[in-house]
């Protein structure tokens, strides 16, 4: 499989090619001397994956980085709106976040009806 000129010699969810629909996030950040709020939304519009989350098989996660000092937290969310707090003493400089959904029970046969070409052959689970 080739992605912006990288090969991969396995499947890669993710990368803009393998569903069809989007998903991205909305963010905005709150900073004050005590404590850091990030309010997200997470944006998906692919119904198949949108039924895997309402069925409590997989979920939104947020990573949350700063890389300054070297802070690396995962959020977990059921909702496509959440509110996080950290606090201010823990942030320098910069935040980085990272939008997944990830599969929080066994998938068998994981299969959207609007999958790239590519992956149309395979036959995919996930395990937790």
């Amino acid at each position: 499989m080739q992605k912006n000129n990288i090969s991969y010699a396995y499947p890669v969810l993710g990368n803009g090619d393998d569903v069809a629909g989007d998903f991205k996030i909305s963010a905005e950040m709150n900073f004050d001397k005590n404590e850091t709020r990030i309010i997200v939304d997470f944006i998906l519009q692919n119904g198949y994956i949108a039924e895997l989350i309402r069925a409590k098989r997989a979920k939104f996660l947020l990573e949350v980085q700063c890389p300054s000092i070297f802070l690396n937290e995962t959020y977990v969310s059921e909702d496509s709106h959440r509110e996080i707090v950290i606090d201010s003493s823990r942030i320098k400089n910069r935040i980085v976040c990272f939008p997944y959904i990830v599969a929080t029970d066994y998938i068998d046969s994981y299969s959207p009806p609007e999958v790239s070409d590519i992956y149309k052959s395979m036959n995919t689970s996930f395990e937790v």
